[in-house]
């Protein structure tokens, strides 16, 4: 592994860090932590790290991300008839995961049924869905 691929796991590590804790100041000027909302842009940006952090390969990390983009744009609220989520999957249970669950069920779903994301994404390209 080079210097410059630690260099970037490491930004990602510090990044996904910063989207779950919020800190913010109460009116006592007492320092908390507290647990708050995050906007949907916040959810994608922190889906997209998980994401990147489990598929490495560039090229097959594009193949997720245009998956993520169709059936979803990354929105983990999407919804789809009786499909839920980013990966638009048709379960409840998946339905209840927060967004870096949601990758986490995408990505281990497209590894066991395809091998990689590029195989579900030629597959997604012939019978529009995956």
């Amino acid at each position: 592994m080079m210097v410059s691929d630690v260099r970037y796991l490491v930004a990602l590590t510090v990044a996904s860090l910063v989207l779950v804790v919020v800190s913010t100041w109460d009116t006592d000027q007492t320092n908390l932590i507290t647990k708050t909302e995050a906007k949907p842009t916040q959810l994608q940006d922190g889906a997209k790290l998980r994401a990147r952090q489990m598929v490495q390969d560039p090229k097959q990390y594009r193949c997720l991300s245009d998956i993520m983009n169709k059936e979803s744009k990354w929105n983990p609220y999407a919804r789809n008839g009786s499909h839920y989520g980013m990966g638009q999957m048709r379960s409840v249970w998946y339905r209840d995961l927060d967004a870096l669950a949601q990758v986490d069920a995408t990505v281990a779903y497209i590894i066991h049924r395809y091998g990689n994301p590029c195989n579900a994404l030629a597959f997604h390209h012939l019978r529009n869905y995956y």
